[in-house]
């Protein structure tokens, strides 16, 4: 429903971070009493930095930084993209052990009125942008088994089974896709990369948000 999309940044009020963050269970006692906000824009978005307050009862995480992310999804052109986005954080990796993942707080899309909104963590004081890190071998590894992670979700014939778009709407239950092989003309360090990915577990200094782009990935100094 259109009134759930946060379409600007007048409508993110304590009263709507109360409710979206209680119910997400970030919130499990108390009030948000005061948030600030500082304004960016993207190609297609309008963000903003939120910094939060609590009542003196508060409970739970009660995270003090957000990022919310609106988007107008008419490229210009007559034409518009979807749900996407909000699927990626909110559908198809919501059971993925350690993804990683910004943690998502709450996401809307309206195909009436082809916008959304996505309420992130804020990891601004930690990571930085892929585009501004000058690329090395151990921030290649960490790359490689941060997608691995999320692309081992649509491994394998029951993997492709449940993609949207391919047959099928919802992701396969975790453990239950066929392995797929690595490419025989991978080179070594890709091979290496890509076996990283299946056998350590989730390094967190790569994070991903929304598409798997260069500067869709933010970073923790390796």
């Amino acid at each position: 429903m259109n009134e759930n999309v946060i379409t600007n940044l007048e409508q993110v009020t304590t009263e709507w971070l109360a409710a979206v963050l209680t119910h997400s269970g970030a919130l499990t006692q108390g009030s948000v009493t005061s948030v600030t906000i500082d304004t960016g824009r993207g190609n297609w978005s309008t963000s903003g930095s939120l910094q939060l307050e609590y009542s003196q009862d508060a409970q739970g995480e009660r995270p003090s930084r957000l990022f919310i992310k609106m988007v107008d999804a008419d490229t210009g052109d007559g034409e518009f993209f979807g749900a996407s986005e909000v699927d990626y954080y909110l559908r198809d990796y919501v059971d993925v052990p350690d993804a990683p993942l910004l943690r998502c707080y709450d996401g809307c899309y309206a195909a009436t009125i082809h916008r959304y909104h996505l309420l992130l963590e804020d990891v601004s004081a930690s990571h930085t942008i892929a585009c501004d890190k000058p690329p090395t071998l151990a921030y290649g590894l960490a790359l490689a088994e941060a997608f691995a992670i999320l692309h081992a979700r649509w491994w394998g014939t029951e993997g492709l089974r449940h993609r949207p778009g391919l047959g099928g709407g919802s992701p396969p239950p975790m453990g239950t896709a066929d392995p797929a092989p690595l490419p025989r003309n991978a080179q070594p360090a890709q091979r290496t990369g890509l076996q990283l990915g299946t056998t350590m577990g989730r390094l967190p200094a790569v994070r991903g948000h929304g598409r798997l782009y260069r500067c869709g990935v933010l970073s923790r100094p390796i």
